[in-house]
């Protein structure tokens, strides 16, 4: 009985050493590289992580070697009170497209009304349909200079972050 309170501690020990995981590539090819097999397949493997890796590939913005700028994007819609917004994207185009599509769930006059990278940015509207954007390094920032922007009569309708 008594080996085998010895046993655990000891097979933990052992598995907790064991099982360390293996130190972190240090970019996104070298990651992808290491689970290619040797011999046949290997080119069209490591073929497979250069685009993998790629800006706008599925691994690129997924692991935190991505040191790139992070784009976002705020679409508005006056007329229909509609927005949408797009934040974290390593391509401009995308994150672009990505609040257009959202915008237009509501609305059908959508239009990019502000881009922002590695920063962050608001829409402040009233009910006369005017609007302004803000940027800023913070939300406070970004929501306080689209607020000052518009005049008092004036409130935050969307805000989007696009930072690490």
């Amino acid at each position: 009985m008594k080996l085998r309170w010895l046993f655990l501690p000891a097979l933990s020990v052992y598995l907790g050493v064991a099982a360390q995981p293996a130190p972190a590539a240090e970019n996104c090819y070298e990651y992808c590289t290491d689970g290619c097999p040797a011999g046949e397949g290997r080119s069209a493997c490591t073929d497979s992580c250069a685009t993998r890796c790629s800006p706008g590939g599925d691994l690129d913005e997924t692991h935190p070697w991505y040191t790139g700028p992070l784009y976002g994007a705020i679409a508005y819609d006056a007329d229909n009170v509609a927005y949408g917004w797009a934040y974290g994207k390593t391509d401009e185009r995308d994150a672009k497209l990505l609040a257009l599509s959202g915008c237009r769930e509501h609305g059908n006059s959508c239009k990019i009304v502000v881009q922002f990278s590695d920063s962050c940015a608001a829409v402040a509207a009233n009910e006369k349909k005017r609007f302004k954007t803000g940027q800023g390094a913070t939300r406070d920032e970004a929501q306080a200079n689209a607020m000052s922007a518009c005049g008092g009569d004036c409130e935050i309708k969307v805000w989007s972050c696009s930072q690490r």
